[in-house]
């Protein structure tokens, strides 16, 4: 079966079992969210790289009906806002069961190896998560993480349609409009789950208005596809890739869909595919709280802790902020509310620190969550 020819859906026990498969045969790495650029950079190493694998054009075959998409020539111009990186943009087909329905543009950087020869691997595509992050914008803001990987590859950002730079889904002004109006609820009454569902369903009907043709065709499948364009257009033989957060899912899926072109991969921070929506955010919620307790228990221990002396006090100013932010929203300057759920946002993503996590848990990290908390 071709599998550029089923646009449909992967079953999650296939991709659960894909997920097993690699990993027992060596040839996926999955790795905890706590893996740093150091030990991303082992598993990625080039010793037995791929003989004569850097600049080889690709022979591996193209999809059916994809010819003009597959060669394609690109053409890679100075970044404007990264001069230390080359941008480039792609086309793809809209919709790759019927490639004569119109194209998409997919924005795509890199940073060229500073080895050639024997030493280069090839590229090494980055997915930051989301879905909905920026690639390129992940990035270039961080090169110097990946400072030992680029030695032998090429450093590549590919937006996902839909995202970022790439042909983008514009929901309009509604949606500002909606979510400004009020944040997302920070209590779990009726009453607030419904007003969030109207919320939701406002955004949706505007996505529908602003972007209907583009959004049935940017699902995780799309993007995967695109991955294996952007894998054919730089000329390698197998799909070199890393993922974080829902970038596992997106490369699982790559790998269910074209195993024999996978390459080296790291998924960090792996989502389970055989999880739903449900299940997966009460997981991430059980995990929020096991960080905060974990926080607040060596705020508490310390004599100058400012939210409470056990793990309980630091939990009720922590509720007790978000409510009253909640009954009464600050405001800074004339775009800028802060509400019990920005709050809380903030909070979580300090706690996470799912792309700053050799700081965020130092000191100085500890340190702004607490002041940021008590100066509420």
């Amino acid at each position: 079966m071709n599998p550029v020819r089923q646009p449909g859906r992967i079953p999650a026990r296939a991709l659960h079992g894909t997920v097993a498969v690699l990993t027992t045969c060596g040839l996926l790495f999955t790795v905890c969210a706590t893996t740093g650029p150091e030990q991303t950079s082992a598993l990625l190493s080039p010793v037995h790289a791929p003989q004569g694998a850097a600049n080889a054009a690709s022979t591996v075959p193209v999809p059916p009906g994809l010819q003009r998409y597959y060669r394609q020539k690109l053409h890679w111009k100075t970044c404007p806002d990264a001069p230390a990186f080359q941008c480039t943009t792609v086309k793809a087909p809209l919709d790759y069961a019927h490639p004569a329905a119109g194209d998409i543009n997919l924005a795509a950087a890199r940073k060229k190896a500073t080895r050639t020869g024997a030493t280069r691997i090839g590229s090494l595509l980055f997915n930051f998560g989301g879905p909905g992050v920026s690639a390129i914008d992940a990035l270039t803001a961080t090169p110097d993480k990946y400072a030992s990987l680029n030695a032998a590859y090429d450093l590549v950002a590919l937006d996902p349609r839909g995202v970022g730079h790439s042909t983008l889904v514009d929901c309009g002004t509604d949606t500002s409009t909606a979510t400004g109006e009020k944040g997302m609820s920070s209590t779990s009454t009726d009453e607030d789950i419904d007003e969030d569902v109207a919320l939701r369903a406002k955004i949706a009907a505007a996505c529908a208005r602003h972007a209907g043709r583009l959004l049935p065709h940017v699902g995780t499948l799309d993007a995967a596809r695109d991955m294996d364009l952007m894998r054919a257009l730089l000329g390698d033989e197998q799909l070199h890739y890393i993922g974080w957060s829902y970038g596992t899912y997106l490369g699982a899926s790559y790998a269910e869909l074209f195993p024999s072109r996978v390459g080296r991969m790291v998924f960090d921070g792996a989502v389970d595919p055989s999880r739903n929506a449900a299940s997966f955010y009460l997981n991430q919620a059980r995990g929020y709280q096991i960080a905060w307790e974990a926080f607040a228990a060596d705020c508490a221990a310390r004599d100058d802790c400012p939210v409470g002396h056990s793990v309980k006090e630091a939990g009720h100013t922590l509720d007790s902020l978000v409510a009253r932010l909640d009954r009464s929203p600050l405001q800074q300057g004339k775009d800028i509310i802060v509400n019990g759920q920005v709050v809380l946002t903030i909070t979580a993503v300090l706690l996470s620190a799912l792309w700053q996590r050799e700081s965020l848990f130092d000191e100085q990290g500890l340190l702004r969550v607490r002041g940021m908390i008590a100066e509420g």
